[in-house]
């Protein structure tokens, strides 16, 4: 039986408007998987500024503090067996108000404040002498590592290390460490990228009861006062490196914020120091945070050693 060809099926397109549909869902999904990723990178970076920030300013805070314990630092067990008598020695902790100090500091005779630190920082000199022959690395330099004892108990035998906050590389402020080696010429080492500012308050014991009566800045403290100083407090704004598009929810003309890095309290009631109140730059992007403690010291002044 013959049965006749059958006719092909008819091939129908994609009209115009449905073409124009699947490629504008087309394009809300790209731009909703962009947007996602976005989200994602904005959050990473986040929190890795985040984490970068309290990494650098727990790690600042913690050098300082570990070289304000060794202030006033004598090798007990080296020389009580050899030396009874130890001359008084001149204050082994200094402070200058507003100062990146130089590339030589005396710290026998500190200069007074020169006002040319990075945001008003402040600088802090700390001294001490080595342990142990050979050196049982328990008293550090910030760049010569282990000191051990010294051939006398001289002033010019001690151990420094300054503190303060200059400019690095690519103009990012940093903490930096000064510290003078064996043959005398000092050097100094970058600590901390980021530390924007420095300040220091020094608490003092005037009367040997072992309680601090006054907290006051560098530049309120007489020569002799020095060696009454019992506590450092210390505090340091941290900024990010890298700019990564600003505080959410911060208008474009919002004013600045300003951190005050010994509380508002003492801003106020201190307005002489300046150094201690930061405002941010407008539109700058950057976060910001203020660190701070107090450190007691461990040792007694030099100058107050029984004979």
């Amino acid at each position: 039986m013959h049965h006749p060809a059958s006719t092909p099926a008819r091939q129908r397109g994609f009209t115009l408007i449905e073409l124009m549909t699947a490629l504008g869902l087309g394009l809300l999904v790209v731009l909703a998987a962009t947007a996602m990723l976005l989200n994602v990178k904005n959050t990473y970076l986040s929190l890795h500024h985040h984490n970068q920030l309290q990494e650098t300013g727990r790690y600042a805070l913690e050098q300082i503090a570990r070289a304000l314990r060794q202030t006033h630092h004598l090798p007990w067990e080296h020389w009580l067996n050899q030396q009874r008598n130890l001359n008084p020695l001149p204050p082994a902790l200094y402070g200058v108000d507003d100062s990146r100090g130089s590339a030589n500091p005396d710290p026998e005779r500190p200069s007074p404040a020169r006002r040319d630190g990075i945001n008003g920082s402040d600088l802090l000199m700390i001294g001490y002498f080595g342990s142990g022959q050979p050196a049982d690395d328990t008293i550090f330099s910030c760049g010569t590592g282990g000191m051990g004892a010294p051939s006398s108990l001289e002033p010019g035998e001690r151990g420094w290390t300054v503190f303060s906050v200059a400019t690095g590389r690519g103009n990012e402020p940093e903490l930096r460490c000064q510290y003078r080696g064996k043959n005398g010429i000092w050097s100094s080492d970058a600590i901390a990228r980021g530390v924007e500012n420095l300040q220091f308050l020094f608490a003092l014991d005037s009367d040997g009861d072992g309680i601090p009566e006054q907290l006051l800045a560098a530049s309120q403290l007489s020569p002799a006062q020095w060696q009454q100083v019992v506590a450092v407090r210390i505090a340091l704004l941290v900024r990010t490196e890298a700019h990564f598009g600003g505080r959410t929810g911060e208008a474009k003309n919002a004013r600045p914020r300003e951190h005050d890095l010994f509380g508002s309290d003492y801003s106020r009631s201190n307005p002489g120091d300046t150094g201690s109140r930061f405002s941010e730059p407008r539109e700058d992007g950057r976060t910001r945070q203020v660190f701070s403690r107090m450190v007691w010291l461990r040792n007694p002044p030099a100058g107050l050693v029984l004979r």
